[in-house]
């Protein structure tokens, strides 16, 4: 990762960016914490309010991946998934559990 992440709410890019995070995270933590959207106030658990760090760019096995939102990320931004279906970089986030 770069040595500066930008802070930023998931909420201030897209509802629909929130709730593809949130559902991710639900299932991949689910045996750590009890996740909840950050709206709801029923029940036990954990809030998720969305708060996660931004990266312009990032090496992965000598690869260079970069996110179109930012500048230092344009040039490195299409990648491949599945091995042959390109896709274009929007952003790269880390999100953690404290």
């Amino acid at each position: 990762f770069v040595k500066h992440p930008k802070k930023l709410n998931l909420l201030s890019i897209s509802d629909d960016v929130y709730q593809i995070v949130y559902k991710y995270l639900h299932n991949k933590w689910r045996p750590l914490v009890h996740l909840k959207t950050s709206t709801s106030i029923i029940g036990n658990g954990e809030n998720f309010m969305g708060n996660a760090s931004s990266y312009s760019h990032l090496w992965l096995r000598r690869l260079r991946y970069g996110a179109v939102t930012t500048h230092r990320g344009k040039s490195a931004w299409y990648a491949y998934i599945n091995r042959y279906q390109p896709v274009e970089i929007q952003w790269l986030l880390h999100v953690s559990h404290n």
